[in-house]
């Protein structure tokens, strides 16, 4: 027999993975593809506008992710606000007990 028949798998490097030979393979269905559910001028109209769609989904993710942008800066800041009130109080605590003990000159002391 001049023709070759059997089948081989190729990964989607090239590469060939694994070769069966057949005596009499006539046909192979690898994975069928279901009948299409739109019709051909819905399809059409899907391409022609595919450019507005395009447009209208990235100015939605440009929302998106100002919006997330926006909320990490806040959560940033309240944190440093956190922190520093924080701070504010810890200085005030060492001023009053500084005081407490008879401590003249608060920067001397704190530096």
């Amino acid at each position: 027999n001049a023709q070759e028949s059997g089948f081989c798998i190729w990964s989607f490097q090239g590469r060939l993975m694994y070769k069966c030979p057949k005596e009499s393979l006539w046909f192979a269905d690898w994975r069928p593809h279901p009948k299409q559910l739109l019709s051909e001028k819905e399809v059409e109209a899907i391409r022609k506008d595919y450019k507005q769609y395009i447009a209208q989904y990235e100015a939605g993710d440009r929302d998106f992710a100002s919006q997330q942008r926006a909320a990490a800066v806040a959560d940033r800041k309240a944190i440093q606000n956190d922190f520093r009130s924080m701070l504010k109080d810890l200085k005030e605590y060492r001023a009053e007990m500084c005081k407490s003990q008879g401590c003249e000159d608060w920067e001397q002391v704190s530096s």
